[in-house]
C-alpha cells in the first residue's frame, strides 16, 4: 500500500456533527475512509383502492333483512406503480341516510382479521366481509381498505368507496316491481296481428314470493292519450330475493292501435297489496304499422 500524498489524503467525517460541517485532517497515518450515501427516495409506490362489487353481492336496490346477517363484497385494487406486500384489513361503515339534516352516527359494522396482502400494480382482490345486526331504516354502505394505514401507499386518500344511495333495511317483505321492458320482435308493433312484449319483474323484497304479478300494458304516443294494449295476470310467480324473472305480455290480435310511433309502457301495481304502480318504458319509439 503506498503512502497518499497531501494532494490525496482523504477526510474523516464526524458522522454525529453531520459530514462537511467537522472535519479533522490525519497527518501521516494511514486509514480506510467510509463512504457516506444520502437515502434514495423509492422510485415508486403501491396504491391501494376500494369498490364495492354489487354484482355478486346484495343490490342497493334490494332491501336488507333487519337484524340479519349479509355479506358485501369489496374489491381491493392495486392502482400504484409498484407492488403492495405487507397486511390489511376491510372495514365496513353505516351512514344512516334519510332526509333529515342529522340523521344519526356513521356506525362500524365489521372489519376483517387482518391478513397478508400481495399485488402487482393493475392487480386485485375480492374480499367477502360479513355484517349483521342493522335496524330497520335507510343506510349507505361505506367500504375502507387499510383502516390502520398500516402500508405506505401513493395516496392515502382514495381507500374509501361507498353505495351511492342507501341500502333499504326493513323487516320482513317482498315487493314486486317491473324493471324493464323490450320492444317488439323485428322492432315492429304489427296491428292485427299477435304481439309478444318481454317484460322483466323483480324483487326488491328481502323475502321470497310466491303469488300473482298484474302488468298492465299500454302503447304511449309523443302526442295524446297512451293506449291500452293487454291487461295480463301472470298466476304464482316465484321470485327470490333479488331474482328477476322475463314475462312474455300477448298484445290480443284485435287490439286498438292507430298507426305511428310509439313508446311501450308496463305499469305494475306493487305487489303483494301495495298502494303503489310502478312504471317501465322503452327508451325508444317504436313503429305500429
Amino acid at each position: 500500500m503506498s503512502r497518499l500524498g497531501p494532494e490525496q489524503r482523504p477526510v474523516l467525517c464526524n458522522i454525529s456533527a453531520r459530514c462537511g460541517s467537522s472535519v479533522e485532517r490525519l497527518e501521516g497515518r494511514l486509514f480506510l475512509a467510509a463512504q457516506v450515501s444520502q437515502p434514495v427516495a423509492p422510485e415508486g409506490l403501491g396504491d391501494l383502492t376500494a369498490e364495492i362489487a354489487t354484482k355478486d353481492g346484495p343490490d342497493p336496490r334490494v332491501a336488507l333483512l333487519a337484524n340479519q346477517k349479509a355479506v358485501l363484497r369489496v374489491t381491493v385494487r392495486n392502482v400504484g406503480d409498484a407492488p403492495i406486500v405487507g397486511r390489511t384489513s376491510v372495514m365496513l361503515l353505516a351512514q344512516p341516510f334519510g332526509g333529515e339534516a342529522n340523521p344519526g352516527p356513521t356506525l362500524e359494522l365489521a372489519t376483517t382479521p387482518s391478513k397478508p396482502i400481495r399485488l402487482r400494480p393493475g392487480q386485485s382482490r375480492v374480499v367477502p366481509v360479513r355484517f349483521a345486526h342493522l335496524s330497520s331504516g335507510g343506510y349507505r354502505i361505506v367500504a375502507r381498505v387499510d383502516p390502520a394505514n398500516t402500508i405506505v401507499e401513493r395516496d392515502e386518500t382514495n381507500n374509501e368507496a361507498n353505495t351511492g344511495g342507501p341500502f333499504e333495511v326493513a323487516a320482513p317483505i317482498a315487493r314486486v316491481v317491473p324493471a324493464e321492458i323490450g320492444g317488439p320482435a323485428g322492432g315492429t308493433i304489427h296491428i292485427g296481428r299477435r304481439n309478444l312484449i318481454p317484460v322483466t319483474v323483480w324483487n326488491l323484497g328481502n323475502i321470497p314470493y310466491a303469488g300473482n304479478v298484474k302488468v298492465e300494458l299500454v302503447a304511449a304516443p309523443n302526442v295524446g292519450d297512451a293506449v291500452p294494449l293487454a291487461d295480463a295476470l301472470h298466476r304464482r310467480i316465484r321470485l327470490r330475493s333479488g331474482q328477476r324473472r322475463t314475462l312474455r305480455i300477448e298484445v290480443p290480435v284485435n287490439a286498438t292501435l292507430p298507426a305511428g310511433q310509439y313508446r311501450l309502457r308496463a305499469n305494475v301495481p306493487e305487489t303483494p297489496g301495495g298502494s303503489s304502480v310502478w312504471t317501465v318504458s322503452t327508451p325508444t319509439e317504436y313503429p305500429a304499422a
